[in-house]
């Protein structure tokens, strides 16, 4: 049923998707079951349309799946560090979210080169000293 203002008619669909979650997934995945080309387009025009919030959904997703922070969590970690990776303190665009493989604790924001040089070292404090050994006795 169709209304004449369309602000009413978001106002109860509003309402009624908040009401009935598990009737609209449902619907929805059928929708899309059934005409995947118009759900897909639909998609394509959405992503097209809001690109920063795609990419802020993609950030926050990952943030979570990953290692278990909300974006907001990670962005007072940033703030913290004053913006720059807790190892060598560059200032960097993107920086790691560096954590314990075994505990899942996280220990802070590392730019992408100390973040491998960790990962290639197995986070293990002796191979890290024995290699700082090594670059003292061969400068």
């Amino acid at each position: 049923m169709r209304r004449k203002d369309p602000k009413k008619a978001r106002e109860y669909d509003r309402k009624y998707c908040a009401a009935n979650p598990e009737k609209v997934r449902t619907s929805s995945r059928k929708y899309r079951a059934a005409n995947p080309e118009k759900a897909r387009a639909r998609q394509r025009k959405y992503q097209a349309a809001h690109p920063e919030k795609i990419r802020e959904n993609a950030r926050a997703n990952n943030l979570r799946r990953n290692h278990g922070i909300t974006s907001e969590e990670y962005d007072a970690l940033l703030v913290t560090q004053d913006g720059r990776c807790a190892i060598c303190e560059r200032g960097d665009e993107c920086l790691c979210v560096d954590h314990n493989h075994v505990t899942g604790v996280i220990r802070g924001l590392l730019c992408q080169g100390c973040n491998k040089a960790l990962g290639f070292m197995q986070d293990n404090p002796g191979l890290l000293g024995q290699a700082a050994n090594y670059l003292r006795r061969n400068p």
